[in-house]
């Protein structure tokens, strides 16, 4: 996913909570709400030792934004010199 589609994505959500995307979560029961529709239309994971660090909803935008670039670098083909070769 590109990080304008997950941001677009976690804005629709956010909207549809009544929340806005930079104003700290009001409570933790908004937070799960938001982090879970994320999580199910996304179709994405969220580590458990960055939850405390997702104090909004941009936060969460970077969060997944980190995690598909991750995804797109460890599934890019490596040149590897002709002598070298990973078993």
């Amino acid at each position: 996913m590109t990080p304008d589609a997950i941001r677009d994505a976690v804005e629709k959500i956010v909207e549809s909570e009544s929340l806005s995307m930079d104003a700290p979560w009001p409570d933790l029961h908004c937070k799960a709400k938001v982090l879970g529709r994320c999580i199910d239309e996304l179709e994405a994971d969220i580590p458990s030792r960055v939850l405390a660090n997702l104090k909004n909803a941009n936060d969460v935008v970077e969060t997944l934004t980190e995690q598909a670039h991750a995804v797109v670098k460890t599934n890019t083909k490596r040149e590897l010199p002709p002598n070298l070769t990973v078993e």
